[in-house]
């Protein structure tokens, strides 16, 4: 569940409508028009786990996936929202 503003929240609704079967984007699958606020699906898996599942990743995927990781955490500090999803 993510509050948003309603920029944000706007976007997440056209993204929703103009791509309802998207397997690369994360959509919501409910909304608070109200409050705009939108519900993802819960994962049950992380970055973390994917990494520990796959010991043969080399290390320069290991960078990327961790340079990724850094990089959400500063968007999280300042109260951004990312959307992605591992398959």
């Amino acid at each position: 569940m993510k509050k948003m503003s309603d920029m944000v929240f706007d976007l997440a609704l056209d993204y929703k409508n103009d791509f309802p079967d998207s397997r690369r984007l994360r959509i919501h699958v409910d909304e608070n028009d109200e409050e705009k606020v939108v519900i993802y699906e819960y994962f049950d898996d992380n970055l973390l786990s994917f990494v520990n599942k796959n010991p043969n990743l080399n290390l320069a995927r290991k960078w990327i996936l961790r340079e990724l990781g850094e990089s959400l955490k500063e968007f999280h500090a300042k109260n951004w929202i990312h959307i992605g999803k591992l398959y």
